[in-house]
C-alpha cells in the first residue's frame, strides 16, 4: 500500500493514536515499562507533550500527524475503538491462537489454511505477528459476538475458542503499518476491505431465569394441614 496519504484516506473514519516505537503502548503511557524496567522508544520525545490520555484527547491530533510520526520517526500506530469520527461504534474482536494451544509458527500455519474462510467474513481483518487476527465490526460487542458465533456454525470452525478480547469504548488495537523487532508486521488480510455492519445481527435471547421467590415457593408444600 502507498505511504502516508493513502493510509490517512484509509483510516479517515477512525481515531488513530501514536504508539511508542516497536510497542503496543500509546505515547501517553509511562515512558518506563513497569514490568521490565526498560525505557520505551520515543525518538521524537512525544511523551513530553502527551503525558496523559487527557493531554492526547484535549489536543485531538489528526490522523495525518499520527501517520507522519510513523513514517518520519518509526512510531507504531494504534486505532482507538468505540465511537469513531463518523459517529459509528467500532468493535474489534481479538483472536489468539494460544487459546487453542498453538505456537506462533503453528498458529500462522493454522491461520493460513483458513484464509479463504476469513475472507468470507467480508470485513476488515488485521493479521497479527503472533498468528492471530483482529476482526473489525460496526456495532456493539453482543452483535459482533453473535456474528462470530454464526460463522463458527456455518464454517464449522470454533472461532469462539480463539476469542481473546473484545475492544469497544475505551479500547485500542495496534494497526498496520506497525511492526516489531524480530516479528512480522501487522498487515491487512485484504487492504481495502470495508468494515462489516453487524448492527442488525440477531442476538440470541438468554434463557429466562425463574423468579427466585416463585422457584422457592414451588418447592414447599403449602397445603393446609388437616
Amino acid at each position: 500500500m502507498p505511504r502516508t496519504k493513502s493510509w490517512e484516506k484509509f483510516y479517515r473514519q477512525n481515531w488513530l493514536v501514536v504508539l511508542y516505537s516497536r510497542s503496543k503502548n500509546p505515547i501517553y503511557a509511562p515512558p518506563i515499562d513497569r514490568e521490565t524496567g526498560l525505557v520505551r522508544n520515543d525518538p521524537a520525545n512525544l511523551h513530553r507533550e502527551y503525558k496523559t490520555e487527557k493531554d492526547w484527547f484535549l489536543r485531538e491530533p489528526t490522523n495525518d500527524m499520527v501517520l507522519n510520526c510513523w513514517q518520519n520517526f518509526g512510531y507504531n500506530v494504534g486505532c482507538l475503538t468505540g465511537t469513531q469520527r463518523n459517529g459509528r461504534l467500532l468493535t474489534v474482536k481479538d483472536f489468539d491462537v494460544k487459546k487453542i494451544g498453538l505456537s506462533k509458527d503453528d498458529g500462522r500455519a493454522w491461520r493460513r489454511e483458513r484464509i479463504a474462510l476469513l475472507k468470507g467474513w467480508n470485513t476488515r481483518v488485521v493479521l497479527t505477528p503472533s498468528g492471530g487476527f483482529h476482526a473489525w465490526f460496526w456495532g456493539d460487542s453482543d452483535r459482533a459476538h453473535a456474528f462470530v458465533r454464526r460463522m463458527s456454525r456455518e464454517q464449522n470452525v470454533d472461532w469462539l475458542a480463539l476469542t481473546d478480547m473484545t475492544r469497544g469504548a475505551g479500547g485500542m488495537v495496534v494497526v498496520p503499518p506497525s511492526s516489531f523487532y524480530r516479528e512480522r508486521d501487522y498487515f491487512f488480510l485484504e487492504e481495502y476491505a470495508e468494515i462489516r455492519d453487524v448492527s442488525e445481527e440477531p442476538v440470541p435471547l438468554s434463557p429466562l431465569r425463574p423468579d427466585p421467590v416463585e422457584d422457592f415457593l414451588s418447592g414447599l408444600d403449602l397445603r393446609r394441614k388437616a
